[in-house]
C-alpha cells in the first residue's frame, strides 16, 4: 500500500505563483466560520478544524472542491478588482506600445482600411482575403525566418525600436512568446509562430514604405495583430490553419476568444476576446 506524502497533496496548478488570492480568502473565511461553529461545542475540535483546513488550503490552494472553477465562472468583475485582478485574462496581441507613443495617425485607427488601402487585403464575395502578391511575399519571408530562427535582436531591428538588443531576451514557453528587457516588454505573442508572422510582415511593410517607420509601436502592433487574422498557412510548418473559439484562462477568470490555430501543431497565431468582436 502506497503511503501518501505531503508532496502528493500539493496542487501546483493552484499554489505558488498560480495561487488564486480570491479563492484563498474565500476558503479561509469558510474554514474560520466552520471552526467557530465547531468550537461552540468543542473548543479543541474547533482549533483542530481550523488548523487542518489552513494546511489543506496552503497545500492545495483551496478547501472546498471546485472553488477555482466556480470563481472563474461566477465571481463578479467588481470583486476581482478588489483584489487587483483584471476582469479577464489578457490576450497576447503581439507588439506592445509605450507610454511615450505618439498620437495615432489618421489611417492607423482603422486596421482594415489600412490593409485595404495598401493592397494587403482585397474584398471578396463573402469577406476579405490577402492579395496574392502580399500573401506570396509574406509566406516567403515567414519561411526564411522560420529557417534562420528568431531572437530578440531580430525583433528589435525589424520593428525599428530604439533599444540595445543586448539588454533583451526572447523567451519561448507554451502558449507564450515574448521579448522583454529589465524594464520594457517589447512584444508578447500567443506563440512563436505568431512572432514569426509579425516580424515577417513588418519587414515587408518596411520595404514597401507605407509610412511604416514613422508609426509608433502601438500602431504597428494593432496592424500586425489584425493581419494575423487572415493567416491561412502556419508560419512555422507551412500547414493549414483553422479559425474557431477557445478559452483563455488566468488564475481567477476565463473568457472565450476567437482564435486562429495551426492545425498540425496547435500553435495559436491570433486571439481576440469574443465579447469585443463587433
Amino acid at each position: 500500500m502506497k503511503i501518501r506524502t505531503i508532496e502528493d497533496f500539493k496542487q501546483p496548478a493552484y499554489t505558488g505563483e498560480n495561487r488564486c488570492k480570491i479563492c484563498t480568502v474565500l476558503n479561509v473565511v469558510i474554514a474560520v466560520l466552520a471552526g467557530t461553529a465547531i468550537a461552540r461545542k468543542n473548543r479543541l475540535g474547533g482549533v483542530i478544524s481550523v488548523f487542518v483546513s489552513l494546511v489543506l488550503i496552503y497545500l492545495r490552494g483551496y478547501l472546498i472542491p471546485r472553488t477555482p472553477t466556480l470563481t472563474k465562472r461566477h465571481l463578479p468583475d467588481s470583486v476581482l478588482q478588489w483584489f487587483g485582478k483584471d476582469s479577464g485574462p489578457k490576450t497576447a496581441h503581439g507588439v506592445v506600445g509605450t507610454d511615450t507613443d505618439s498620437e495615432p495617425t489618421a489611417d492607423s485607427t482603422d486596421v482594415e482600411s489600412y490593409l485595404l488601402n495598401h493592397n494587403i487585403l482585397e474584398p471578396t464575395d463573402d469577406d476579405l482575403e490577402l492579395t496574392d502578391s502580399f500573401e506570396t511575399a509574406w509566406m516567403q519571408e515567414m519561411e526564411s525566418l522560420a529557417d534562420s530562427g528568431l531572437n530578440a535582436a531580430t525583433v528589435i531591428h525589424s520593428l525599428d525600436i530604439d533599444a540595445d538588443p543586448a539588454n533583451y531576451n526572447l523567451v519561448r514557453e507554451e502558449n507564450d512568446c515574448r521579448v522583454a528587457g529589465p524594464n520594457d516588454l517589447v512584444a508578447r505573442w500567443p506563440s512563436y509562430a505568431a512572432a514569426i508572422a509579425d516580424i515577417a510582415a513588418g519587414r515587408i511593410f518596411a520595404k514597401r514604405s507605407m509610412s511604416w517607420e514613422a508609426r509608433s509601436r502601438t500602431e504597428k502592433g494593432e496592424i500586425l495583430n489584425g493581419l494575423r487574422l487572415f493567416l491561412t498557412t502556419c508560419p512555422t510548418t507551412g500547414g493549414k490553419t483553422s479559425i474557431n473559439s477557445e478559452i483563455v484562462e488566468s488564475c481567477c477568470s476565463s473568457h472565450e476568444v476567437v482564435a486562429v490555430t495551426c492545425d498540425d501543431t496547435g500553435e495559436r497565431v491570433f486571439e481576440h476576446p469574443i465579447e469585443e468582436v463587433a
